[in-house]
C-alpha cells in the first residue's frame, strides 16, 4: 500500500487496502491517476457519443445503447426513480457503509453487525411508512399493486407489508403473479424458440381477473398455484373468502401494467414499485451495476430453491433484462410509491453462496468472460455469515431461512 500511498494518497489508499479482491489495476490519464475495476478504452477518441446533462446537484451521463451504439437515445426524466438514488446514497452514508472498504473493514473488526442492524431498520422503517400511507388512503382504492425486476424481493415485500397492515387492523389477501403464469408447454415462445417467460402474455390475464372480480364480490374462490418444479398449475383444495373490509395485494412482475388489471380503474389502484439501487462502491469511481446484486440474487435463488444451475441463470439473464425494459421500468413513474430492496450489506451475505456456483461454471462457457467479472465484484468483499441475517431480512428470500443466531 505505500505504492498506493503515493498514487492516491492516505484516503484512497485505504480504501484500496481494504479491499480484498488481489491485484488492482492502476490507470494514468494525464495528471490524474486512478484504479477502475475491468478494461478500459485505449484512447478516449474511441468515445465519439455522450452528453452531460444537468441534473439537481449533479450531472447524468448519457450514453448509446449497446444496439445502437451510433445514437443517444431520446432523454426522459424519471424524477421518482432519481430520488430513490439519491436515497440510497443517503442510507450508505447513515449505515457508514459508503464504500467496499468500510463494510471489510467492520467485518474485519467484528461490528458489521451495528451495519446489518442499522440497514434492516432503514428498510423496516419505510415498509412501515408505506403501510402507513396504504392504511390512510385504504378507502380510495381496492388494490395494492407491487413490482419489481427479476429478484427485487417482491414476495418477502409483500408479506412483511401484509403483516403490518394487519397489525393496522386491514384483512389483507396476498397474490403473487407467479401463480397465475400458464402451464409450462403453454407458455408464448421467443422467435429462436425459447420460452418467454417475461412476457405478460406468459400470465392467464383472464383467469387473474376472474379470481379478483370474484373475491371483489364475495365469492369463494380456489386460487390458482403455481409448481415451478413441474411447471403445471394447480388449485388450492379450500376455497377464500375475501373477508368484509379485505385488500387485495397483488406482486409480479407485471402488477403495474394497466394491461393486466384491465377491469379496474386507476384510481382503484395503489402501485408500489420496488428497485434495487445498489448503496455502496468499491471505489470512488466503481460503482456495481444495479443489476450484478439482482443476477447474484436470481443465481443463489434459482439453485436452492427452482433447480436451475448458474449457467441457466446466465443463459436466460438477457431475456430477463430485455423484459425489464417492456414491462417494467416504462410503468415505474406511473406508481404511488418507489421502494428500495437493496441492502448495504448483502454482498458480502451472498458471497458464500455464490462464489461456490460461479466457480462451477467452465472456461469454455460462453459465460465465462461475465463469471469473472462478477467473482472480481464478489472479491472484493469480505464474507458475512449467513446466521447474523435477520429471519425477516429481504434477503432471505434468496439465500433461504435460518435461524437469526444472535443473542436478543
Amino acid at each position: 500500500m505505500k505504492r498506493a500511498d503515493k498514487l492516491y494518497g492516505e484516503q484512497d489508499a485505504e480504501q484500496a487496502g481494504h479491499v480484498v479482491a488481489g491485484n488492482i489495476a492502476v490507470y494514468r490519464c494525464g495528471d490524474v491517476t486512478d484504479c477502475y475495476m475491468g478494461p478500459l478504452l485505449p484512447d478516449m477518441g474511441y468515445i465519439t457519443r455522450f452528453n452531460l446533462r444537468l441534473y439537481g446537484s449533479g450531472v447524468i451521463l448519457e450514453t448509446p445503447e449497446p444496439e445502437n451504439p451510433q445514437t443517444l437515445p431520446v432523454y426522459k426524466d424519471i424524477p421518482k426513480m432519481a430520488q430513490l438514488f439519491l436515497e440510497a446514497e443517503e442510507w450508505g452514508r447513515i449505515v457508514h457503509c459508503e464504500y467496499a472498504a468500510d463494510l471489510n473493514r467492520h467485518i474485519a473488526e467484528g461490528t458489521v453487525h451495528t451495519v446489518i442492524d442499522m440497514s434492516e431498520a432503514l428498510q423496516t422503517e419505510k415498509i412501515r411508512a408505506v403501510a402507513d400511507t396504504v392504511f390512510f388512503r385504504r378507502p380510495s382504492f381496492k388494490v395494492v399493486l407491487i413490482a419489481g425486476p427479476s429478484s427485487s424481493g417482491k414476495t418477502t415485500f409483500c408479506k412483511r407489508l401484509q403483516a403490518y397492515l394487519r397489525a393496522a387492523g386491514l384483512k389483507p389477501l396476498a397474490l403473487s403473479l407467479d401463480d397465475y403464469f400458464f402451464n409450462r408447454e403453454d407458455t408464448p415462445r421467443n422467435p429462436d424458440g425459447s420460452y418467454d417467460f417475461e412476457s405478460l402474455r406468459a400470465v392467464d390475464i383472464e383467469l387473474f381477473n376472474k379470481q379478483i372480480h370474484e373475491l371483489h364480490q364475495g365469492v369463494p374462490v380456489h386460487l390458482a398455484r403455481f409448481d415451478f418444479m413441474t411447471g403445471k398449475r394447480c388449485y388450492d383444495k379450500d376455497a377464500t373468502l375475501m373477508p368484509a373490509g379485505g385488500l387485495i395485494m397483488v406482486e409480479g412482475l407485471h402488477a403495474l401494467n394497466d394491461s393486466l388489471t384491465y377491469m379496474l380503474p386507476r384510481d382503484e389502484k395503489f402501485k408500489i414499485s420496488l428497485g434495487v439501487l445498489t448503496q455502496i462502491r468499491i471505489f470512488d469511481h466503481n460503482r456495481i451495476p444495479t443489476a450484478d446484486t439482482r443476477i447474484i440474487r436470481r443465481m443463489i435463488r434459482d439453485y436452492r430453491f427452482r433447480n436451475c444451475g448458474p449457467e441457466r441463470t446466465l443463459d436466460i439473464w438477457h431475456a430477463v433484462r430485455q423484459g425489464e425494459e417492456i414491462n417494467i421500468y416504462p410503468y415505474q413513474e406511473d406508481a404511488d410509491i418507489l421502494f428500495n430492496t437493496a441492502l448495504p450489506y448483502e454482498l458480502s451475505a451472498m458471497k458464500s453462496y455464490a462464489e461456490p456456483l460461479l466457480t462451477t461454471v467452465k472456461a469454455q462457457s460462453p459465460y465465462y468472460a461475465e463469471v469473472k467479472r462478477l467473482l472480481h465484484v464478489l472479491g472484493s468483499f469480505r464474507p458475512v455469515e449467513s446466521n447474523l441475517v435477520p429471519r425477516n431480512s429481504i434477503l432471505r428470500e434468496f439465500i433461504g431461512a435460518q435461524s437469526d443466531g444472535r443473542s436478543e
